[in-house]
């Protein structure tokens, strides 16, 4: 942004470059032997067929303000596409830790009570509620492992800058 403004203040200077500079002096000066001496000067510059010549100057700023425009446009653009990137992937891992915690969390929950429930009966060897209870354990680690990951998601979307095409 900040490049853009310079670029168009140096376009904007090159053109006034462009247009006659009037200019006036007076001088007074004092000689040993001599009268003082007073001049008076004025320089008006003639510019012939000025609509006919080439500009170079103002065309390499004027380039330059394009070339800025177009950076700031790329840089939005990628800003965006960042953004909606991220703001997808929060929606993804937000749908996935919710079928994971339907379709596995709640079924090795099941599958702990139902062990513990068979050992205190003794239906079932102790090896088996150890299994179950393992099989929770590492359901819940992963579980955490994806909610961690929606996490830090969610914090880049917090603290990015959102532009104003992309309001949520």
């Amino acid at each position: 942004q900040r490049e853009m403004e310079v670029a168009t203040q140096a376009a904007a200077l090159a053109g006034t470059n462009r247009k006659p500079n009037w200019t006036w002096e007076v001088a007074y000066g004092q000689r040993t032997g001599y009268s003082d001496m007073v001049s008076f000067g004025v320089s008006i510059p003639l510019q012939v067929s000025p609509g006919e010549r080439q500009d170079r100057e103002t065309a390499s700023k004027l380039a330059l303000v394009d070339k800025a425009e177009a950076e700031l446009a790329e840089a939005r653009r990628a800003a965006t596409a960042e953004y909606l990137t991220l703001r997808s992937d929060a929606g993804r891992l937000q749908q996935r830790i919710e079928r994971y915690r339907v379709s596995v969390v709640i079924p090795a929950g099941q599958r702990t009570a139902a062990a513990t429930a068979a050992y205190r009966s003794n239906q079932a060897p102790l090896a088996t509620l150890f299994e179950a209870r393992h099989a929770e354990v590492e359901v819940q680690r992963k579980l955490l492992t994806l909610q961690r990951e929606l996490a830090r998601s969610q914090i880049q979307l917090t603290f990015r800058p959102l532009s104003a095409e992309v309001a949520p």
